[in-house]
C-alpha cells in the first residue's frame, strides 16, 4: 500500500515522470521472510504501465540471499531494459558511494543508511502529504499538535506549531 502510494505522488508531479525515477535499495539485512512474491510480480508489471520512468535501480550490499535468489527471480520478471539499468554495488560504505558517484549519485543524495547525507523521515514526509492532500480535497488534515510533538529533540515538525500554522500552510500547498 505504501509503495502505491509513494508511486501516486511520484505520478502527481510533471517534473518527476518526465526525468523518471531512481531506486537506491540496500539489502545487507534482506530476509526471506520479508519478500513477497505478488509485490515483486507487481513491481516487475508496474514498470511498463506506469506513466514515469525508471531511469535506474542500484541494489548496495547485497547478502546471499538477495544475490542468489532474488537478482535471479527479479531478472526474469523485467524487460532487458531495466535489467541492463540495475546496477550491483558491494563493499565498504566508502566504496559503494564511489561507484554512486560515478552514476550521477552525490553523497547528499544518498542515504545516510547507506553512509550519504540525506536524512529520510518518514513521518516529516507524511505530515507533508497530510497538507498537501488536504488542501487538494479542500478539507483539513492538519494532524493535532500533540502529533507533531514527537520528542523534545524535535518541537515542532516543518515550522508547524499550531492548527493556525497549518493552515496557512495548507493554503500556500493549494494548487493554483
Amino acid at each position: 500500500m505504501a509503495l502505491f502510494y509513494l508511486f501516486n505522488t511520484v505520478i502527481d508531479d510533471a517534473d518527476l515522470r518526465r526525468r523518471g525515477i531512481v531506486c537506491i535499495s540496500d539489502t545487507r539485512n534482506l530476509q526471506r521472510n520479508q519478500i513477497n512474491r505478488k509485490v515483486i510480480r507487481l513491481t516487475a508489471i508496474s514498470e511498463s504501465v506506469m506513466p514515469f520512468r525508471y531511469r535506474a535501480s542500484h541494489v548496495c550490499h547485497p547478502n546471499r540471499f538477495s544475490y542468489y535468489v532474488l537478482f535471479p527471480m527479479m531478472k526474469y520478471l523485467i524487460s532487458k531494459d531495466l535489467r541492463l539499468r540495475t546496477k550491483v554495488h558491494y563493499g565498504s560504505e566508502a566504496n559503494v558511494l564511489a561507484e554512486l558517484e560515478t552514476y550521477c549519485i552525490p553523497r547528499d543524495r544518498v542515504p545516510s543508511e547507506l553512509g550519504g547525507s540525506l536524512v529520510l523521515d518518514m513521518r516529516q514526509w507524511m505530515l507533508e502529504r497530510m497538507v498537501v492532500e488536504g488542501a487538494r480535497a479542500n478539507i483539513s488534515l492538519c494532524p493535532s499538535t500533540s502529533m507533531m510533538m514527537p520528542s523534545a529533540d524535535a518541537p515542532y515538525i516543518n515550522g508547524l506549531q499550531s492548527e493556525d500554522d497549518c493552515t496557512s500552510t495548507r493554503a500556500s500547498a493549494a494548487p493554483a
